[in-house]
């Protein structure tokens, strides 16, 4: 399989930096060279997979926060069945 390179200075490992577009203040998500942040493609901000994996991590939180009252809420019963 053909590996991708930057056309700046021949990298190949490349990231999505989220950033803003100047004037119309719409957000957008750029492929970038982790080395020289040269971009080499331009994806919609607002595409289902991020929202997905946005609320996929915000669900864990909830459940973290959840399961510690949970074990709170039996702590204190213990405690007051004694």
């Amino acid at each position: 399989m053909v590996q991708s390179t930057c056309v700046k200075c021949g990298n190949t490992r490349f990231e999505v930096r989220e950033n803003l577009l100047a004037r119309q203040g719409i957000k957008v998500q750029f492929v970038q060279c982790i080395r020289c942040g040269t971009p080499v493609s331009v994806l919609d901000h607002y595409v289902p997979s991020a929202a997905l994996k946005a609320n996929a991590e915000l669900l864990e939180e909830m459940d973290d926060y959840f399961r510690q009252d949970d074990q709170f809420v039996t702590s204190i019963t213990s405690m007051l069945a004694r």
